[in-house]
């Protein structure tokens, strides 16, 4: 809903409910990751991986923190364990490795013929290569999909260069969100 001070709070009294639930550490590592304060969201993550290391949703969060912080060699590290090439397309640009970006999404176009991945899921690829007209052809298809994932649109720091972008904006409202 747009508020991650309400995220932070309530994840952290499931963690005092459950303090070795992998997936609530993690939950909180990526309510910090959306509050913008990376640096927690990474120690948080970290503490989860010392639990797990091989539990791939506190790699990916930890590999977006990183992003945010422009560390981008460990974000692309992260984002290699956690196996999202969503995110490890975005991480490739911001490198400056324009051809391992396009490698990541032309793999994942090319898998998408293979198996189900999500519309949602492909417009972050192309966010990551800062194609907006395709992100927001595939945000569309989302929409129509009903795979369309709003909440984090509105506080997932990847979709910071597209808020502004009447597209968007329209399409929070088709979804019954203001932008």
């Amino acid at each position: 809903m747009g508020r991650p001070d309400d995220a932070v709070r309530e994840t952290k009294r499931a963690l005092v409910l459950d303090p070795l639930s992998l997936i609530i550490n993690s939950e909180l590592g990526m309510a910090l990751l959306y509050q913008r304060q990376y640096d927690r969201a990474i120690v948080q993550e970290r503490k989860t991986l010392e639990m797990d290391p091989n539990f791939a949703a506190a790699h990916l969060y930890l590999g977006m923190a990183f992003l945010q912080e422009a560390r981008y060699a460990d974000a692309i590290t992260e984002e290699q364990d956690a196996q999202n090439g969503f995110v490890l397309a975005r991480a490739y640009l911001k490198s400056g490795d324009i051809v391992k970006a396009q490698k990541v999404v032309q793999d994942l176009k090319d898998l998408s013929k293979r198996r189900y991945l999500s519309a949602y899921q492909m417009a972050t690829a192309f966010i990551g290569l800062e194609d907006k007209e395709r992100a927001f052809e595939w945000l569309e298809k989302a929409y129509e999909a009903r795979s369309l994932r709003p909440f984090l649109m509105r506080v997932d720091p990847a979709f910071d260069n597209l808020r502004p972008d009447p597209r968007f904006q329209n399409l929070m409202r088709r979804v019954g969100l203001q932008p």
